[in-house]
């Protein structure tokens, strides 16, 4: 089997995992997130991740871009929204390649927020 098809198969997994997992079924079934094949999902609790405009396709991608230093292509994102963490996204949020998203406490990020790679939020 080919490398991409491959990528494609986790990719999609990923997607689905993430958005059922984060996500009412209702939700879940618009696929507000979007991820790329290398995440790496810590604890993720369901309703930690809320939208001022809305559940609508494609809110949050998770490595599927390189980050502005282009440095980040090929490694994993690890992600960790648990506990008593919230997540508060005005529009889109990016996290690119490479990046570590460890929330312990409260985050809102703005419009079209896109961090290089590597970023990493720790309260």
């Amino acid at each position: 089997m080919p490398i991409a098809m491959i990528k494609l198969i986790k990719a999609s997994h990923n997607t689905l995992y993430l958005n059922f997992k984060a996500f009412s079924f209702k939700d879940a079934m618009k696929f507000p997130i979007v991820c790329g094949a290398d995440v790496c999902c810590g604890t993720i609790c369901r309703n930690r991740i809320e939208f001022q405009k809305g559940v609508s396709f494609k809110r949050i991608t998770i490595g599927r871009t390189k980050g502005s230093f282009l440095r980040g292509n090929g490694n994993p994102v690890n992600l960790c929204i648990g506990g008593k963490s919230r997540l508060v996204i005005e529009d889109t949020l990016d996290i690119p390649c490479g990046s570590v998203l460890n929330l312990k406490g409260h985050l809102e990020v703005g419009k079209g927020f896109k961090p290089n790679c590597f970023f990493a939020h720790f309260l």
